[in-house]
């Protein structure tokens, strides 16, 4: 009797094994064209080779989020990089971080301080937990300049 218990509690346990997530591979290309036409230097490097007066430093997060289908579909007419993906809630979608609109945000601030360039810029993609669920996220940061 003892193996029959036995052996019902390891088929009932083995049912219930936890979805592991596969391996994945992502390629981030970013270009920093849409920054120029701008108006907004852009260097990947620490050091410049002109004056310049430091203003700040500066970061700008974005992250992706749940939005209704019909946002979505909106949203994607417009940009070609953005992706989105079902979720258990029939009205909503997970849409994904635009890096334009992280460019806006940083152009919009960067006038607002008066500065007009960005030295030892860094852009990261990741994911972090959100109200309970992980989203991605795009962090755009540096050291704003007033280029002379």
């Amino acid at each position: 009797m003892k193996y029959i218990y036995l052996l019902i509690a390891v088929v009932c346990l083995s049912s219930c094994g936890i979805k592991l997530p596969a391996p994945e591979a992502r390629v981030f290309n970013l270009d920093y064209r849409y920054l120029d036409e701008n108006g907004i230097f852009v260097t990947e490097s620490p050091s410049v080779s002109f004056d310049y007066k430091a203003v700040s430093s500066i970061a700008v997060e974005v992250k992706g989020g749940y939005v209704t289908r019909d946002e979505a579909d909106r949203i994607l007419e417009d940009n070609n990089d953005l992706y989105y993906y079902p979720t258990s809630n029939r009205n909503k979608v997970y849409v994904g971080p635009i890096v334009r609109d992280a460019y806006d945000v940083l152009i919009e601030k960067m006038r607002e301080i008066g500065a007009n360039g960005i030295i030892n810029i860094r852009i990261d993609q990741d994911r972090v937990m959100n109200e309970d669920v992980y989203v991605d996220r795009i962090t755009i940061s540096g050291m704003a300049i007033e280029k002379w």
